[in-house]
């Protein structure tokens, strides 16, 4: 696992809730999923509730169309019951948060959350023939409801077993996801091309002052002729190499998709994107294929094209300051200056996009910070990561849900030590 800093789009999540200690093994005949585990949520949203089994849900929302996905190991052909875990409120409006589920793409017909009890219940979806080897589940929405909460599934070929309470999943251990392979549509990425370089050759420029220096030397990156950082800290014997990896450095510019508009959901600290329909992702396993989003509409580079500027030149524009000027892009020129100013221990990078044609517009830049997670010491991403509790997945936080710094690593211990914030 590597990290990478973005000052636009951050990555984070809320630590999970402890929860009760799992036995050693689970018979293998029963299969046990937690439903924020599914390895696609399409449009549902995670979501933080002490009532479900772990602390954690799915929650559907309200104009959701793409289903959650994610495939599980059954060990041998035969007979399975399926139980569901979903939430209802007796006395609000029961039986309207619905969902119902897919097994290898057909939908069963059993329509969960109608339970009528205050809060979180098993419900028996029924007795299904499974085949050994893959089995593709998916949550989908039922048509005029809203708020659906699924917390867990069950598949058992113990047709006697009765699941009851909070806990109930626990007494077996989750069934490891099997990974859905992606044959078609358009999945959110970042792009970070290549750099090829000696790290140790003349800068072609540079900023210092009492604390830190900043040098740009020569590279070649994505076989275009480039310029990289280097970082050096001062110390009592000198400047002393802040060993960043200047291959993680990225300067990003992100044009969004026609009508795409910022939605902020109560249900997460993350905002949400609306119209993204062209980001759609076809997965397939054994001889199932279903469509969803990728990753959701909380990632920053889900909402539209992203593409990667490049530095073309750097020109020094005084002791304390310089120019970055980068090749052009499809929609615009980039430009960016580092500063270091006199008694700050800090440098400020500032981007500057000029369009050439009218639109929506996010810039961003990966810190060259990348480093393998057994070589960091402590991490904090307020407010949603503290230590090494990484999310599962990728998500954007804005930068209003956290102060500044926003991104604090430390690598190495004692003398060695060197704390990074962006």
């Amino acid at each position: 696992m590597r990290l990478a800093f973005f000052s636009a789009a951050l990555l984070g999540a809320l630590a999970a809730f402890a929860a009760e200690p799992k036995p050693p093994h689970t018979p293998e005949g029963t299969i046990a999923i937690e439903c924020e585990d599914f390895e696609y949520i399409g449009d549902w949203q995670v979501f933080w509730d002490g009532g479900s089994s772990n602390g954690r849900n799915l929650v559907m929302q309200s104009d959701a169309r793409n289903p959650a996905v994610t495939a599980v190991n059954i060990p041998h052909d035969g007979k399975y019951v399926v139980w569901v875990r979903s939430r209802d409120y007796e006395y609000d409006k029961p039986g309207v948060r619905n969902f119902q589920i897919s097994l290898d793409g057909k939908v069963q017909d059993k329509i969960f959350g109608k339970h009528g009890k205050e809060g979180y219940a098993w419900e028996k979806a029924g007795v299904v023939d499974l085949k050994k080897g893959p089995l593709v589940l998916g949550l989908h929405n039922v048509p005029g409801s809203t708020f659906g909460r699924a917390d867990a599934i069950v598949i058992s070929d113990r047709l006697n077993i009765n699941l009851t309470g909070t806990f109930a999943i626990h007494r077996y251990e989750t069934s490891p996801i099997v990974r859905m392979d992606v044959v078609g549509g358009e999945a959110a990425e970042v792009n970070i091309s290549n750099i090829e370089g000696d790290a140790s050759a003349k800068a072609a420029a540079a900023i210092s002052n009492e604390f830190m220096r900043a040098e740009f030397y020569p590279v070649k990156r994505a076989g275009k002729d480039s310029f990289a950082p280097r970082l050096k800290i001062k110390t009592a014997g000198g400047f002393k190499d802040a060993k960043i990896n200047a291959g993680e450095e990225s300067y990003q510019v992100l044009e969004a998709a026609e009508n795409v508009q910022m939605h902020t959901s109560r249900l997460s600290y993350h905002p949400t994107w609306e119209n993204t329909p062209f980001k759609t992702v076809t997965l397939r396993k054994g001889d199932v294929e279903m469509k969803t989003t990728p990753i959701g509409k909380n990632l920053i580079w889900n909402t539209g094209f992203g593409k990667e500027a490049i530095v073309k030149s750097v020109r020094q524009l005084s002791e304390n300051s310089v120019e970055l000027e980068f090749y052009p892009l499809e929609n615009g020129t980039l430009k960016a200056r580092w500063a270091l100013s006199k008694n700050e221990n800090y440098i400020r990078a500032e981007m500057e996009f000029t369009p050439n044609k009218d639109g929506n517009y996010s810039l961003g830049y990966f810190f060259p910070a990348g480093e393998n997670i057994e070589n960091v010491d402590e991490l904090l991403m307020p407010m949603m990561v503290m230590g090494k509790r990484f999310p599962k997945g990728n998500y954007s936080m804005r930068q209003g849900a956290a102060p500044t710094p926003m991104s604090v690593m430390q690598l190495g211990k004692g003398a060695d030590a060197i704390t990074m914030g962006i």
